[in-house]
């Protein structure tokens, strides 16, 4: 089927084309890991830092992934006096937030499913 188009319609779509930024916002989806995938709930700090540093070593970065997200696992079983909670001391003797810093350091956004403070 042949469509006609009409100048006017044509120099519309190139107008709106040319008024695009370029500044590389949006050229990718998001992109990142999740613990879940290969270990479901059964992370812990040596794994965490293993993949943090593989994901840094074969250049996952420059090839767009930002985000390094910690799913289940890394929680502990008691709260804080305040309700907020914990994270698991014998799976993360360290805490949370030397990972964080980890994950950061090689260019990574890193997450986790709840805010932990001061950990």
């Amino acid at each position: 089927m042949y469509v006609k188009t009409t100048p006017l319609a044509t120099i519309g779509v190139l107008a709106s084309q040319a008024a695009a930024l370029d500044n590389g916002f949006g050229r990718t989806p998001p992109m990142g890991f999740n613990t879940y995938n290969p270990a479901a709930c059964t992370i812990n700090q040596t794994f965490v830092q293993d993949t943090i540093n593989a994901f840094a070593e074969k250049g996952f970065g420059t090839a767009g992934y930002t985000i390094f997200g910690l799913d289940c696992g890394w929680q502990g079983t008691q709260r804080q006096g305040n309700g907020s909670i914990t994270y698991d001391a014998g799976g993360f003797p360290d805490g949370i937030l030397p990972l964080s810093k980890l994950a950061n350091s090689k260019g990574f956004v890193s997450r986790s499913n709840f805010r932990l403070d001061g950990t």
